[in-house]
């Protein structure tokens, strides 16, 4: 486990994820013999989202909806990136960069607390953005941890599985107080539910002596159940070809789906540079190519309505991004969830806009 550095979040990641009682969010990886595939189910109250092909070369400053009591974040895009985007864009879910590298974040059951460290600060959901923009893998993100703060305004604590091209993978979390990454050897089964890894993983090892090795694990939505599901299946995956991973994946993710619940189910075939997703109002399979972008600043963003009636490569699909799309995401996010309705004047002063604060950086 690597200590990094503290932790604090924005009230749009609350948007997306404090929800206690649904405790929400499956994530798990599968190496496949160097041709990683990484699974997702984003279990939430709403199924809204731009599917976003972010620039690189795009200079950012980080934006809050408080005081982030410290210096913004800074920085420059090196890479292109596809993401989901639920509270508006360029504060994403989760995604996958042009290098291979996938972030994908939950909310963990345990409150943390945290102080400034007088690095720069960033909040929990563009945390993710700044990873795919920045890293090309697991190992260049840990290794940067602590070149940040990330802020909590909301008192909804997240954590993040990462992965990327070359099979590595990490939980990346806040255990009293410190920043903590689970990897290697400390990573002795790659899912993720919303308790922290490491009492997860102790009940599973518990579960396995009272019930024996080869019990079937227990069902139920709570965050226990889905753990010891997924890793089950993550022990019992064969690697053979992309297609045959995918497929597991998929089988995994619907084994571990949460009735009404789970609004996104997304495969990231890494090697391929392939996004698999199905959503609740449309079942159809859908895939994403990243080759097949142009990440290069000045054009227009394109993006991607998720509850689009398409099917099969939707890569194509894609239009120009319009500022009134982001200002509709945005409202929609903080109106429908009771609990931030309170906040979505500020959303909408600060996050709505957000994507006109950036620019191509001066070559």
């Amino acid at each position: 486990m690597l200590p990094c550095m503290k932790k604090v979040l924005p009230l749009l990641l609350l948007v997306i994820l404090s929800a206690p009682a649904a405790h929400p969010c499956t994530t798990f990886f599968l190496e496949n013999n160097g041709r990683p595939v990484f699974g997702r189910n984003y279990d939430w109250y709403l199924e809204d989202a731009l599917v976003v092909a972010n620039q690189r070369g795009v200079e950012k400053t980080a934006a809050f909806l408080d005081d982030p009591q410290g210096a913004p974040a800074h920085w420059t895009s090196k890479f292109g990136s596809i993401t989901f985007d639920q509270v508006g864009r360029e504060f994403p879910c989760g995604g996958m960069n042009e290098a291979g590298l996938v972030v994908e974040v939950m909310i963990v059951l345990f409150p943390w607390q945290t102080v400034p460290t007088g690095k720069p600060v960033i909040s929990n959901m563009q945390w993710i953005q700044y990873q795919l923009d920045r890293h090309a893998s697991v190992a260049e993100v840990i290794a940067h941890l602590g070149d940040l703060c990330i802020r909590q305004e909301a008192g909804v604590p997240m954590h993040y599985l990462i992965g990327d091209a070359s099979g590595d993978c990490a939980a990346v979390e806040l255990v009293r107080g410190k920043l903590v990454c689970h990897t290697g050897t400390s990573q002795p089964v790659r899912a993720l539910t919303n308790d922290n890894y490491r009492r997860s993983y102790t009940r599973l090892l518990r579960w396995r002596e009272d019930a024996g090795v080869l019990a079937k694990p227990p069902e139920g939505i709570g965050s226990d159940p889905r753990f010891m599901r997924a890793c089950k299946r993550v022990c019992d995956f064969t690697p053979r070809d992309e297609s045959h991973a995918v497929d597991y994946a998929f089988e995994t993710l619907r084994r571990v789906k949460m009735p009404k619940l789970t609004v996104w189910s997304i495969v990231y075939d890494i090697a391929a540079r392939r996004i698999y997703f199905k959503t609740q109002s449309r079942s159809a399979l859908r895939y994403v190519d990243l080759p097949g972008f142009d990440f290069s600043c000045g054009g227009p963003v394109k993006v991607l309505d998720i509850k689009a009636d398409l099917a099969g490569d939707v890569s194509g699909k894609f239009t120009d991004y319009r500022p009134e799309e982001n200002r509709k995401l945005v409202s929609a996010a903080f109106e429908k969830i009771w609990y931030v309705r309170h906040h979505k004047a500020k959303a909408l002063e600060v996050i709505a806009p957000y994507p006109e604060t950036t620019h191509c950086a001066e070559k």
